[in-house]
Formats: structure tokens, sequence, C-alpha cells
């Protein structure tokens, strides 16, 4: 009889505690059995640490606890949890969120040959009411093994992603200037191919405390703009294996848009390429165009 392969959920709390027992009650109750559950504490200050572990004390052979000893914020605590799994799989977890009860299972039985595997979230309340929107409902979604979507945009959120192990290598440590799931997005496709799952297996939590993803941003456009040039140089000077000239080049003629005749030029790159890089976009064709030209004759990248 085959073995099912270990599955790592890496879980990072801070000062959680009002909403993770349900979290914490839908990771267990999944119908996929060879788990470990990897959560780092940073330090938190109210009833998070107690309340796990308490569920550690239920759950020894499935909750691994570690709690830093000083604040490490958000982006780093993930990094530690992730570097802490063992699984040939790992989940990323929120603290905030409930997820179906056959996530990891129609996750792990969908992978097959892509590196990572992510699927639709639903928008819900404090309360967990629905929201009656998902993420598709902003965001095309992407399968595929191109990077070029990712230059610009994001539509993996981190609670939908199962990864394969191999590429902790690529993803580890993560750039501070660029949201931690869109860059593991990006090196996914660069390491391989990526999946999407047409399925809503997240109820995703919206309140006063959640950190904002790329895929819901609401910032202005000159937030956005500033936000995109300094991802793009990230994604640029990473060490890519595919289409590495030609990402290095858009980089470089946005950069230097001052002048006339790169106009020209990124107009032809931007123009070549559209139907990748500006897949993730719900705009219509012609508002993508007009995007295009946008980014032309502005002084910002607004993409």
């Amino acid at each position: 009889m085959k073995t099912s392969p270990l599955v790592s959920i890496a879980l990072c709390t801070y000062n959680g505690s009002k909403y993770l027992a349900v979290q914490l009650e839908s990771i267990l109750n999944q119908t996929y059995q060879n788990l470990e559950i990897v959560i780092v504490d940073d330090r938190s200050t109210d009833s998070t640490y107690d309340l796990l572990l308490s569920y550690q004390s239920k759950y020894p052979n499935i909750i691994r606890l570690h709690r830093n000893e000083r604040n490490l914020g958000f982006v780093k605590n993930f990094e530690k949890a992730i570097s802490l799994c063992q699984g040939s799989m790992i989940a990323l977890s929120d603290q905030d969120d409930i997820w179906d009860c056959s996530k990891i299972a129609t996750q792990v039985e969908n992978i097959k040959d892509n590196v990572l595997i992510y699927h639709d979230s639903l928008m819900v309340n404090e309360e967990g009411v629905s929201l009656k929107k998902s993420i598709s409902d902003l965001k095309n979604m992407y399968s595929g093994e191109s990077p070029l979507p990712f230059l610009f945009n994001n539509c993996v959120s981190g609670h939908s992603i199962l990864m394969k192990r191999e590429l902790i290598k690529d993803i580890l440590p993560f750039p501070k200037e660029i949201f931690y799931d869109w860059w593991i997005a990006f090196k996914a496709t660069q390491a391989g191919a990526i999946s999407y799952l047409d399925d809503t297996l997240v109820h995703y939590r919206q309140h006063e405390g959640t950190i904002t993803s790329p895929t819901l941003t609401t910032k202005t456009d000159e937030h956005i703009a500033s936000t995109n040039l300094s991802i793009l140089k990230i994604l640029a000077s990473s060490k890519n294996k595919k289409y590495a000239d030609l990402i290095k080049l858009i980089h470089a003629l946005v950069c230097k848009k001052d002048q006339q005749l790169v106009h020209f030029k990124l107009f032809i790159i931007l123009f070549h390429y559209q139907d990748e890089l500006f897949f993730i976009s719900k705009k219509s064709q012609a508002s993508k165009l007009n995007r295009v030209f946008k980014n032309i004759w502005s002084s910002n990248l607004h993409i």
C-alpha cells in the first residue's frame, strides 16, 4: 500500500487568539491524515501562546510548537516556519482563516508534476459570513510555467499555497521589498510550473487585522506605481532561469522612460507580450492596452 507523503503546514501566529481556535480546528479536521503542523509564535502578548500550548498537549504527535526569542515580524516568521518544516510538501496557513476539510487532500491529489498548486478562496467577514466574493472575481488565476504574468501582478494568495519541498532552496530568504506569496509564485514559475484549482477551499477572513495581500490591494495609483517598480527591480535582479534577459530589459527600460527612444522600445515589448504580462488583470483588452500606453508616457509604473 502506497504511503501518503507527509505534508507540513506552516502556521505563523501573533496576537491571534480571537480566531485561532477556529482555524486550528479546521486544520485538525482535514481528511488528509499524514500531517504535521509547524507553528511559530512571534512573541504574542495576548493569550495566543497559552492557547497553542493547550492544543499541543492534546495533539503532541501532530503539532510542533516554537516560540521566537524576539519578534521577527510577519515575513521573517513565515520564513522560519517554512525552514522548520519536514514534509515533502508544505502548505502555508494564516491564523484567522477557515479551511475546507478537503483542502490538503484535494491539493495533494492534483499537484502532480507542478512545483506549486493554489486555489480560490471565499472572502468572509469577521463572523465568518460570506461576502459573496472570491479572489477569482478580482483576478484571472494563472496556471502554467511562465513568470511573465507575475512581473506586474499576483493572483496567488499565501494561504492557498501547497508547494513541493524542492522549492525552498529557490524562495528563501524572502526579499524585504516584495509580498512573500508574490515572490513564491514568481520563483515557482522559474523552477517549474504552477497549477490553479478552481475550488474555494478557504474562507478568507477580512477584518482590521488582516495583512493585505497584493491580490486584494486597494492602494492608490501612486502607491501601486512605487511598489511595482521596487518589485520589478527585485524580480529582475533575482537568479532567473526563464526570460532572464527579457525581465532585465523591461526593468532597464522602465527605469529610463524619460528618454524618448525608450518609449518606443518599451511599447514594442509590452505590446508583444501583453497576453502574458497583463493576464492576471480582470480589465478588458482595451483597458489593458490603455495601460500599455499610459506606462509609456507616464513617469510612474501603473500596471
